[in-house]
């Protein structure tokens, strides 16, 4: 399975990687210069159009993988949701 990530500057401070701890996901470089790879401002209904469009054919290359992120779609979006809040206000805080 393809996964996205990407490299930071020698001087950013990795913030997070993915649960199997490789890949940058999120990252800063300066006080006012952060990156992120995932997309805490989810919804429900961005979940369920990207799995509709299926653009990187992971129902063949993943079978069930979309079914189960679509039973969980309502878990998956709250926490998202709590983390885009927790995001936004450290990142507010800093200024």
């Amino acid at each position: 399975m393809a996964r996205q990530s990407f490299t930071v500057p020698d001087a950013a401070v990795v913030l997070a990687t993915r649960p199997d701890g490789v890949g940058v996901q999120a990252f800063t470089a300066a006080p006012r210069a952060w990156g992120i790879q995932f997309h805490p401002e989810i919804t429900e209904a961005m979940l369920h159009d990207w799995i509709a469009r299926d653009s990187k054919g992971m129902r063949r290359r993943a079978p069930g993988l979309l079914e189960g992120l679509l039973k969980e779609a309502g878990t998956i979006t709250s926490e998202s949701r709590r983390l885009c809040r927790t995001l936004v206000r450290n990142w507010v805080q800093t200024f």
